[in-house]
């Protein structure tokens, strides 16, 4: 029994020894414990997302409107593309401060399928029952001109990302603003690049008379086109995407005599538009607008098809300013693809609410917010953001050309 008890004492008194630290100071760790250390240093770094005093970084809530099915269900995957790169940038680094207080982002996506009365309804959603801060989308102008007066009659702000009807923010109320440029400056760029890229004096034009979008930029076109003493030799509708036959509106193109053809589309509709007038062996130029920075385009339509296509866009992946370059690099490693307007627009919309959470020193004032976001002075990878009396931002539009498939920058036609 003695003998136990000091085999108890012994071992009593060199553990003892080691909780004080004794033994080799320049011992090395074992694998196990730089593993343990790695960990440490992980939630370390993982800590710079607390708050000021010391506690962990709240959560708010950001909504995500677009259409991840149906037709333009494209748009609205290079959105979310966007949207999860920028959050991810700025939930790991530890979040953003507001007020001495870090906040991280959740996302809330709702699918609107590009449609108003849909769109209503995910609006209603994300404001009443996910008590978003903002929503981000959606992408196209009629859902956006009839769910907008949601947003600002519940004082919730709403960023369209490429909804470029001017009644979207007119109609949508002081809670609603866009991240791309309005429709008729869109109209001013591409009568200019037909003018003076493409020398044109003859120009046709093959819209649909079943989306706004289309037949509003139409119009504008053949207004500014006009004025610049071009001719609009044929102006030729059809009713909406159901259809998929374009010959007789292109028969009419072929007797024009136009040198030039302007397809203001969606993306869904282009490509067949664009294989049936190369069938057709008509001998003029294509140009289009924003909706053919889509990779569909191409890819439906054929590489063939697009070679030497023109068409403006709200942001150029080859482009030499910085914020871009960064942009592009980060898009490319993350989903091996390359980054297009849709999923710029909302990695932007993300950036402009963090900057104008962070300016109005609160996440729970709406009012705060909406002004802030008004008061927007931002480089961003789409270029320089400030917004006018109306919710509209002033940008420049690149001039792009579709090379073995890829949209290559040509030029900028500033506002």
């Amino acid at each position: 029994m003695k003998k136990v008890v000091a085999l108890l004492l012994a071992l009593a008194m060199a553990l003892s020894l080691a909780a004080c630290g004794g033994g080799d100071d320049k011992k090395e760790e074992t694998g196990e414990t730089k593993a343990v250390s790695g960990e440490t240093a992980a939630a370390d770094s993982a800590s710079d997302g607390d708050d000021a005093s010391g506690g962990e970084a709240e959560t708010i809530k950001i909504g995500l409107c677009q259409p991840f099915t149906g037709p333009n269900a494209v748009a609205g995957e290079y959105s979310r593309y966007g949207v999860d790169l920028a959050v991810e940038e700025i939930n790991n680094a530890g979040g953003f401060e507001v007020g001495g207080k870090m906040y991280k982002i959740e996302i809330v996506e709702e699918d609107n399928e590009a449609k108003p009365e849909i769109t209503n309804n995910a609006y209603n959603k994300l404001i009443g029952q996910d008590q978003v801060k903002a929503i981000i989308g959606p992408d196209s102008s009629g859902p956006l001109i009839s769910a907008g007066p949601l947003a600002t009659a519940a004082k919730v702000p709403a960023i369209g990302t490429t909804s470029s009807n001017p009644d979207c923010t007119l109609v949508g109320g002081e809670y609603v603003f866009r991240a791309c440029w309005i429709d008729s400056f869109q109209a001013v760029v591409c009568a200019k690049m037909a003018s003076e890229t493409l020398s044109a004096k003859k120009v046709a034009v093959l819209y649909s008379n079943a989306d706004d979008y289309s037949s509003g930029l139409a119009t504008n076109f053949q207004k500014e086109f006009e004025a610049l003493g071009g001719e609009v030799v044929a102006f030729e509708a059809y009713a909406g995407a159901d259809v998929k036959d374009f010959k007789a509106q292109l028969t009419n193109i072929q007797n024009s005599g136009a040198e030039v053809i302007f397809l203001p589309n969606q993306a869904g509709e282009l490509p067949l538009q664009i294989q049936q007038i190369r069938e057709m062996d008509i001998q003029a130029e294509i140009m289009g607008e924003m909706s053919w920075d889509n990779p569909n385009v191409p890819e439906l339509a054929g590489n063939e098809n697009v070679e030497g296509c023109y068409f403006i866009s709200l942001f150029a992946a080859d482009s030499t300013d910085p914020v871009s370059q960064a942009f592009t690099e980060a898009f490319r490693a993350k989903y091996n693809k390359e980054p297009n307007t849709q999923s710029t627009m909302s990695y932007d919309c993300v950036q402009i609410l963090v900057d104008a959470f962070k300016r109005a020193g609160t996440v729970d004032d709406s009012e705060a917010l909406r002004d802030a976001i008004q008061a927007t002075d931002l480089n961003l990878p789409s270029g320089h953001l400030i917004y006018d009396e109306n919710r509209d931002p002033e940008k420049s539009a690149n001039v792009m050309i579709y090379k073995d498939g890829v949209p290559t920058y040509v030029s900028t036609i500033n506002p």
